[in-house]
């Protein structure tokens, strides 16, 4: 296991250290962004009945695959902050942002917009938890 990682960093950032709950809310992060992307690209037709059950007209696909690119996107952006790049905190909030957007013109419902700032303010407060003293934001290009 210790080899996976010492080829997932690099020199640079086996001298910075973050709190393991930083590390390990990032690593539930990649995976919650592989399942998405995994629902997306198989469950179309599980999307679909739940739709329809619900006595809503079937998923458009468009957002199906804007889905796929997003859940991709996400899964860099948690990537870049495993490495130390704040650019991966700034892909991820674009993405949620445009997602509440998305969500506000196609449901109508202002909440949808509300809820899309939660994800990025628990995880800039998650890169708030200080290891000896410094924050993990701070150790971050």
């Amino acid at each position: 296991m210790s080899e996976i990682l010492d080829d997932f960093t690099d020199e640079r950032d086996q001298e910075r250290s973050r709190h393991g709950c930083v590390s390990g809310c990032l690593w539930i992060g990649v995976i919650l962004s592989a399942l998405s992307m995994v629902l997306y690209l198989f469950g179309g037709d599980m999307m679909d009945a739940i739709m329809e059950m619900a006595g809503e007209e079937s998923f458009p696909r468009a957002l199906m695959y804007i889905g796929i690119i997003s859940s991709v996107l996400n899964l860099f952006g948690y990537y870049l902050l495993l490495r130390y790049k704040k650019n991966g905190f700034y892909i991820i909030l674009s993405l949620n942002i445009l997602s509440g957007i998305a969500s506000y013109f196609y449901q109508g419902d202002i909440t949808s917009l509300a809820v899309a700032f939660v994800v990025p303010l628990i995880l800039y407060a998650v890169l708030q938890i200080q290891n000896e003293g410094i924050p993990a934001w701070e150790h971050m290009d």
